[in-house]
């Protein structure tokens, strides 16, 4: 690597030179008072010393590169904005542009620095450039820059800019790292760099990356052990090396730092370096700093910072194999929580999240905070709805298979001040508790749940569903053995669970007898056989969302055949039937319609069908077919907040039966009106709270018949506005997406189609998370790789808000 150069000025000359000078002076000086009399006569024009030699004014620093290579231009940028009192400016490589000549005349730097080499600044270029500094001033420190490649040099101009690690402090700098060849990204890096005080800009090389990052980068990272690595622009092959070797440095100095990625979103490019405006741009700088003036762009005001995400990362470490994080939604702010967790959950009441770390402790934190430990031991932690209290679990693998098959549920409260043991539980109740409505009523007054235990006279197994007050007021009352959970209402009246039951007409079938319990588990009445399977629990909820009604799959005990009905809660009149045969896919949020299927026998995936939707209003009007519904992890079609519009992806079907297509659509929940298209070809994600759908767009550009990208939009149903670009190219196929609690942002899930399909049961490997601001949509972030679950914090309401809501 070539070292930067520097011409001295007469201050660094020999102390030798200065002495004789000094000494020379000091002399006449005696002499003249020793003869008081004596008067050195000597010419006027010889007591001035020439105008160079001199300036007045504030300190000024210049920084120049060949603004022809956006890498060299950004650098300098980059180092102008983190020196005291400086300014960058363009050269090119015909020689020193007159507005810069002019500049340097009028405001004689005494500090310039020069970013490249002889590519980018040839030889004659710089003794140009050098005369004129010299003809300005002639003591001005004149340093290049010049490093044997881009990344070297902007490692160079990033330690300058950044000051000493022991001064800018350690785990402190952002580093955002680029393609120091791809024009597009470096002007990406730029624009996003200047977000950030503490900040460098520094590459790599598409070329060499297969053998590993510069010597500079990698010592600009072990040195200063920056507290955010960001990569710019969508990663390609190198940039995924590029990636892996930062993640080498960063596991071999022991740093937890994750390295994330920003993209833009929109296809408004970052501005390229134009050179009359930088040039301008330096005179408006030196201007304002000799009037004893500097403009910095003003802060955002009123800006609100953007939420907080709970993510969990795949590990590869043997147990869950989860990594746990908060991080807000540009990726700031990012806190490991645990290298392997064993369970987490946001709460409600004061937007906590609790956790178990990998040496089962129970830990407590604000996002932005340290954790607090609640309980010395447990896992899979949950929370009463009102925050007051909290249930932790004892799990063991007591036959040594590596397999689960203890499970003691032991309650505390908030606090971590034990109350009780509520005993084995089975594993379904630890599997699926931590689900809204299925452990704890929404009142936290009570808890409902299935026991496992051994009888001691016969040795067999018993599972018991019980009721049992939080508060341990009175004794649990047991509701049937053998019985499932199924969920309590909204209004936390009732509670649905479920006993065995055996269809004779085929007794492989999932069939059980529903029942519905008063609160306290005094009155129970029975609903009739019904078909459930109990992995439904993720998705459908039999309760309508206002607590009054239920949907079910009655079942005929002679042919196992199946009807559709709704009854309501209080038993008054006959139930109503909706059709036969069919599954119940779930309620509209407002409780007046809902969704049901016809399971095809053609399925996308080895775990989960199409269906043949259908919508119905809960009287049995209104109904009429949908289409074929792609499914997603969330469920097949997709209500807006409010119950008016409906949107669903469609399977698009050849005459041989071939899927060849996804179609995004959305229209009114009653059927009136057009069916809008959102996309030819795309797939429909989430609804907002405010009632704005997002969905993706795959385009074919070139029209050859291939879609070359996706691109995420936003519809809101009755705008005369259109619909919102929100990024113009995804970084891999995306088919999840999850709002923020105030629409704020929304997160997506993006992958290869078979990750996207496998994700929940693969755990996540090859999907990644990245964040959007919905209402500026200028970056998207890269939250996580290899995510395996995440979710919001709640939004903390106040008080008396909260206090309304739940009534």
């Amino acid at each position: 690597m070539n070292m930067p150069h520097a011409i001295a000025s007469p201050h660094a000359l020999s102390g030798r030179r200065h002495g004789g000078r000094a000494r020379v002076a000091a002399a006449a000086m005696a002499l003249a008072t020793l003869l008081g009399a004596v008067v050195l006569a000597t010419p006027a024009a010889a007591q001035e010393p020439p105008a160079n030699y001199v300036r007045s004014g504030p300190n000024l620093t210049l920084v120049v590169a060949n603004c022809e290579s956006s890498a060299d231009t950004t650098a300098a940028v980059e180092l102008a904005r983190h020196s005291r009192n400086a300014a960058a400016a363009c050269l090119s490589s015909d020689g020193v542009p007159e507005e810069l000549s002019e500049l340097i005349a009028t405001f004689a730097p005494d500090r310039v620095m020069v970013l490249g080499g002889p590519d980018a600044v040839p030889p004659a270029v710089m003794d140009e450039f050098s005369a004129a500094v010299r003809s300005a001033y002639r003591w001005g420190v004149l340093q290049q820059l010049d490093g044997a490649t881009r990344a070297e040099t902007s490692a160079a101009a990033a330690r300058i800019g950044l000051d000493l690690p022991d001064r800018v402090g350690l785990d402190t700098v952002v580093l955002i790292v680029a393609d120091g060849w791809n024009d597009a990204d470096i002007d990406t890096a730029r624009e996003f760099a200047a977000g950030f005080e503490d900040v460098a800009v520094t590459y790599f090389s598409p070329g060499t990356i297969a053998d590993g990052l510069s010597d500079a980068t990698v010592s600009l990272i072990t040195d200063y052990r920056p507290a955010r690595i960001i990569f710019a622009g969508l990663a390609d092959e190198a940039g995924m090396a590029a990636e892996a070797a930062v993640e080498a440095v960063l596991e071999e100095i022991e740093s937890d730092v994750s390295v994330e990625r920003v993209a833009l979103a929109t296809d408004a490019p970052s501005p390229a370096v134009e050179v009359a405006t930088l040039n301008s741009a330096a005179r408006t700088t030196f201007e304002a700093i000799s009037r004893g003036e500097r403009v910095l762009p003003a802060a955002a005001e009123g800006s609100q910072p953007p939420p907080f995400l709970a993510l969990t990362k795949a590990s590869g470490i043997r147990g869950i194999g989860s990594t746990l994080f908060t991080v807000r939604a540009d990726g700031s702010e990012r806190m490991l929580r645990t290298v392997d967790h064993n369970g987490w959950e946001w709460h409600d009441s004061d937007g906590r999240l609790t956790w178990a770390d990998d040496e089962k402790q129970v830990l407590v934190a604000a996002p932005d905070g340290e954790a607090e430990l609640a309980v010395p031991e447990g896992t899979w932690p949950w929370r009463s709805p009102d925050g007051k209290h909290l249930l932790v679990w004892n799990n063991a693998d007591t036959n040594d298979n590596n397999l689960l098959d203890s499970f003691e549920a032991l309650l505390f409260d908030a606090d971590g001040t034990p109350q009780r043991s509520l005993g084995q539980m089975d594993a379904h109740t630890w599997r699926y508790g931590d689900l809204r409505d299925f452990f704890w009523s929404r009142d936290s007054a009570y808890m409902a749940y299935v026991t496992e235990h051994t009888d001691p006279e016969t040795g067999d197994e018993i599972n018991q569903a019980r009721i049992e007050p939080t508060d341990g007021s009175t004794p649990p009352v047991t509701l049937a053995d053998d019985a499932i959970i199924v969920r309590w209402s909204p209004d936390s009246r009732h509670l649905l669970y479920a006993t065995p039951h055996e269809c004779p007409a085929d007794p492989a079938d999932e069939s059980w007898v529903l029942w519905l319990a008063s609160a306290d588990g005094s009155e129970t009445r029975e609903i009739g056989p019904i078909h459930h399977h109990a992995w439904e629990i993720f998705i459908v909820n039999l309760w309508s969302p206002d607590g009054k009604h239920l949907a079910y799959e009655a079942l005929d005990p002679d042919d196992c055949s199946t009807e559709l009905r709704i009854s309501s809660v209080d038993g008054d009149g006959e139930p109503v039937s909706i059709a036969e045969n069919v599954e119940f896919l779930g309620w509209s949020p407002d409780s007046n319609y809902l969704e049901y299927g016809e399971e095809t026998d053609r399925p996308v995936t080895d775990f989960i069908l199409p269906e043949l939707s259908w919508v119905a209003h809960r009287d049995g009007s209104s109904k009429r077919f949908i289409g074929e519904v792609s499914p997603s992890v969330y469920g097949w079609i997709f209500w807006s907040h409010d119950g008016t519009y409906i949107s669903y992806t469609e399977m698009l079907r050849d005459d041989d039966g071939e899927v060849v297509g996804l179609a995004a659509r959305a229209e009114r929940a009653d059927g009136t009106g057009e069916v809008t298209t959102l996309a030819e070809a795309g797939s429909s994600l989430a609804w907002s709270d405010d009632d704005r759908v997002a969905y993706v767009a795959q385009h074919d550009d070139d029209g050859d018949g291939v879609p070359e990208r996706e691109a995420l939009y936003l519809h809101t149903p009755g705008s005369p506005d259109g619909d919102v670009e929100l990024v113009r190219e995804l970084p891999a196929p995306t088919r999840v997406a999850i709002w923020s609690p105030t629409d704020s942002h929304l997160i997506y899930a993006s992958g290869s189609i078979e990750s996207l399909i496998g994700w929940f049961r693969d755990r996540g490997r090859g999907v990644n998370v990245w964040g959007i601001e919905t209402g500026q949509p200028r970056w998207m972030h890269r939250l996580i790789t290899d995510v395996t679950w995440g979710d919001w914090q709640p939004e903390i309401k106040p008080e008396t808000e909260a206090e309304a809501d739940a009534e």
